[in-house]
């Protein structure tokens, strides 16, 4: 006969081996106010409701379920889960577990299998070796998504991680920023893609996950936000982001880029700074011109022993992480929603304003796109020079502090 709940829960209560029943239907109520015998190191009773599921709670509290029963005629045990999971789903699970053993299954050979399974930290790692530093330059960026985004399922093993995973893990990140919530969402699925040549056989949980709709960001510095924004590099303290957030405005070159500038590329005579082609996706060199702010930056940092303009005490021999400096930066400026790369487009829109046309622009800004690379195929560096000095000299007007009004206001007594 099914012992009645009511008079488990009260024979819980008691502190005597004798007392406790060790067999009842689970409720939270009874598990929770199960008692350890005085002596005991482990209390253990099971479920009158499921077959073969058994509660553990310890002297120091730690709980867990467990699958309990015979496996190939011998007594067989193994833990379902935290014992703060809710009963039903334990029943579940233990209900799982006793179907597969039903079917001639062993569901203890399937712990020991998934014990011995590659988890989702372990095939990134060998992702990022293997593939992204092999094939891909910003490879540095996969490493920060992961280290920033994906460290809920870094545990988990790979065949454990579903697409209801995946897309709870996509909406948590996109609801403050989408657009890296689809990038996070994009490298899941390449690493996935990938485990395939590492004989891992799973289904990519990334397919099947709706992306964000995306917006083309047209976000740069406004003639008022510009005069606060330079004064807020001027008063950067550290003087290697202080150059290099300039350089970053008055030449609209890619983050990347400057913070691995070496002086090899630089020609300051001449005004121009050679970018390798290796340091691009489609392999083509570009070159961009140096407004004569930027040569005077660049003059004042000369003579310093090293192959890097922006050298750095690092493994990377270059400055790598300017995140902290910036945010000093927009607080002391005052402006919000602002990032480096805004810098390069702010460039570009200050071209537009003053009179470039969009091939020079685009000339300027190093635009690589089919249609785009042929028009400006057909330009020389002049006409960028040009449009870069006009829009750079446009620039330092505006940011100079405005004199105070003249007026006809109320003389002292």
């Amino acid at each position: 006969m099914t012992p009645n709940p009511a008079a488990a829960t009260l024979r819980l209560a008691g502190q005597t081996e004798k007392a406790l029943p060790r067999k009842f239907p689970f409720t939270r109520t009874t598990l929770d106010g199960l008692k350890v015998p005085a002596g005991k190191d482990r209390v253990w009773v099971y479920d009158s409701r499921v077959r073969n599921l058994c509660f553990s709670k310890s002297a120091t509290g730690t709980t867990a379920y467990y699958w309990s029963g015979k496996i190939g005629g011998r007594m067989s045990r193994f833990k379902l889960a935290d014992g703060s999971l809710e009963v039903e789903q334990a029943r579940q699970l233990a209900a799982e577990a006793e179907s597969k053993r039903a079917h001639g299954v062993n569901p203890l050979d399937e712990r020991k299998q998934a014990r011995g399974e590659m988890t989702f930290r372990e095939l990134f790692a060998w992702y990022l070796e293997n593939h992204s530093k092999a094939k891909k330059r910003t490879w540095k960026d996969d490493e920060q998504k992961f280290n920033k985004f994906l460290q809920p399922i870094a545990g988990r093993k790979v065949s454990s991680i579903t697409r209801q995973d995946i897309a709870t893990l996509h909406r948590k990140i996109g609801a403050t920023v989408p657009g890296s919530a689809n990038r996070v969402l994009a490298l899941i699925s390449s690493i996935f893609g990938q485990a395939a040549k590492l004989g891992v056989e799973v289904q990519n949980p990334a397919k099947g996950v709706d992306r964000f709709p995306e917006h083309d960001r047209a976000r740069y510095l406004l003639p008022d936000e510009l005069e606060r924004f330079l004064a807020a590099v001027d008063n950067e303290p550290n003087p290697i982001w202080k150059d290099v957030f300039r350089v970053a405005l008055f030449t609209g070159a890619r983050k990347n880029n400057i913070l691995t500038m070496r002086w090899e590329e630089v020609d300051l005579p001449a005004n121009v700074w050679r970018i390798p082609g290796e340091k691009f996706k489609n392999g083509q060199p570009q070159t961009i011109h140096l407004p004569a702010s930027v040569v005077e930056i660049l003059r004042a940092r000369e003579g310093r022993k090293s192959e890097w303009v922006f050298p750095s005490d690092g493994p990377t021999g270059h400055a790598s992480q300017p995140r902290h400096a910036w945010d000093r930066l927009l607080e002391r400026a005052g402006l919000k929603e602002l990032w480096i790369h805004d810098l390069r487009r702010s460039l570009g829109s200050w071209m537009a304003a003053t009179g470039a046309s969009l091939s020079v622009i685009g000339k300027g800004l190093g635009h690589r796109t089919t249609s785009t690379t042929a028009r400006y195929a057909r330009l020389d560096l002049s006409p960028v020079k040009a449009g870069v000095d006009t829009a750079v000299a446009a620039m330092l007007a505006a940011a100079k502090p405005k004199p105070e009004p003249v007026g006809s206001g109320d003389t002292a007594k």
